[in-house]
């Protein structure tokens, strides 16, 4: 496997940051003259080398407030980047390794790893503002136009593959791989020297911008040069996707210490979110004990609170954490996340109309999030109202768009309330996510056989169709440049 090969290759050699980057221009030229074997174990070593971490296999955490809180972070830098904050997508790589990246146009993506190493929300924006940098400077294909709605599944497949890779999933990851478009294969690589310079540039421009200091963009990059030094064969691949070059973190300091906001910290409210968030994580993906003892019952801290009712029904104490979530819920009766955490409980715990009425109240508080909106649904399905279940998925669906979740469950619902012909529509829009070209090909056909010539639905069917067999017209010429 080529992962084995990228392994070999980089114990044997202990590559430098300069000749990763000789590696990385040779990448290009193969490309360019169409060496498309040379090519392939190239990108496996480069991957291996920015992905690779100890990690279990990769996928992706979906939280509404969580990615909430990080866009309401990012809205005002997004603006100064004169990008509309809704037109950004933000996706949550659930991996440890200290990550982030842009593909595939104005998608951000950052890895669990990142977030809980950012200590304050300071350190989250320093980073966020530099990957905007890239976006703005046009250092990939910038703009709603760069990719369609139904090549969002490309970029996600080929992100999740390229971290399977490096996990040591072969098999599947390269199956990713070997269909992956070269956008998205240079966007996953690290820019130039020049680039970097640029994106830091923009990133303390649009900081200024809003009166915020770059002390936080600062400290993460300290934290991960400190990194670097204490643990060269551990490397966190932000370092290779990003170099971070001494005179790179010297300009920093020097705009922090000239700039007058140098000293500015964000709001309180901003300050008790990223508490918020890291609790939430830490609660979802450490181990009891590790959350009591960080958050300890002496603690009585929203935070604390908040970490303490997921890892307690993580470790299937119902009682203990709903007493957390409840006493968070008489605090803060407006808070429609703690309803949707108690929903998302009952539901698991086959409660289903104690967890539709706590998903009704969440909804009433939030009704422009559609992950509740999603969870809602799957409580309503459960408990036998797929028309109402269908409605609700059909409205989340229009506000996201990218969740297969959501197609999955719409396709259940419209099947148990007999429109087979959108329960196709639904299997397709799924397969194209999954980036399953054939099968979505196939769902689109019998669809097209049932829902009413020239609907709306039946064009968006079409669509899907046409997108489809481009996907597998492009795979198809592409295993044949690799054989002759």
């Amino acid at each position: 496997m080529l992962h084995d090969d990228g392994e070999l290759y980089y114990k044997k050699t202990k590559l430098t940051i300069s000749e990763i980057a000789l590696l990385k221009m040779n990448y290009w030229r193969c490309q360019k003259h169409r060496y498309n074997h040379l090519m392939k174990k190239i990108l496996a070593l480069l991957l291996y080398l920015s992905l690779t971490t100890q990690t279990h296999a990769a996928g992706f955490i979906r939280d509404a407030e969580i990615e909430g809180d990080v866009r309401k972070l990012a809205a005002p830098i997004f603006r100064s980047a004169g990008l509309d904050p809704a037109g950004v997508r933000i996706f949550i790589v659930q991996d440890d390794s200290i990550n982030a990246f842009v593909a595939g146009g104005q998608n951000i993506f950052l890895h669990i790893g990142l977030l809980l190493a950012c200590e304050t929300p300071e350190m989250l924006l320093g980073v966020i503002a530099h990957e905007t940098g890239h976006i703005a400077g046009g250092h990939i294909a910038r703009g709603a136009e760069a990719i369609s709605r139904a090549q969002i599944g490309t970029v996600i497949s080929y992100v999740l593959g390229a971290v399977a890779f490096a996990h040591g999933a072969g098999n599947v990851g390269m199956a990713v791989l070997s269909g992956g478009s070269s956008t998205v294969e240079r966007s996953m690589l690290s820019f130039s020297r020049t680039n970097e310079d640029s994106a830091d540039q923009a990133a303390l421009r649009f900081l200024n911008q809003n009166h915020i200091s770059a002390d936080g963009m600062l400290a993460m990059f300290e934290k991960l040069r400190r990194e670097e030094k204490r643990h060269f064969d551990k490397i966190d691949p932000y370092i290779l996707t990003h170099p971070l070059g001494p005179e790179r973190i010297a300009n920093i300091r020097d705009a922090v210490k000239n700039s007058p906001y140098g000293k500015n910290k964000l709001p309180a409210q901003e300050q008790e979110r990223h508490k918020r968030m890291l609790a939430k994580l830490i609660g979802f993906l450490q181990p009891l004990n590790a959350v009591l003892l960080q958050y300890p019952s002496s603690d009585n801290s929203p935070a604390a609170h908040y970490a303490r009712a997921v890892a307690w029904y993580r470790s299937s104490d119902l009682t203990r954490s709903l007493s957390e979530l409840d006493g968070l819920i008489k605090a803060a009766p407006k808070d429609a996340y703690f309803y949707e955490l108690k929903g998302q409980i009952l539901f698991e715990n086959a409660r289903i109309n104690e967890s539709v009425k706590a998903y009704e109240q969440a909804i009433k508080l939030a009704p422009n999030e559609p992950l509740i909106r999603t969870g809602y649904a799957q409580s309503l399905l459960a408990n036998n109202q797929p028309m109402m279940a269908a409605k609700e998925l059909e409205r989340a669906s229009k506000e996201d768009n990218s969740y297969n979740l959501i197609w999955r469950l719409l396709a259940e619902s419209y099947g148990k309330i007999g429109q087979n012909g959108m329960a196709q529509m639904a299997l397709a829009e799924m397969s194209m996510l999954e980036n399953d070209a054939k099968l979505a090909n196939q769902h689109a056909e019998i669809a097209l056989k049932t829902l009413p010539k020239n609907s709306p639905h039946w064009y968006r069917v079409s669509d899907i169709q046409a997108q489809a067999k481009r996907m597998m017209a492009e795979k198809n010429s592409g295993i044949d440049d690799k054989n002759r």
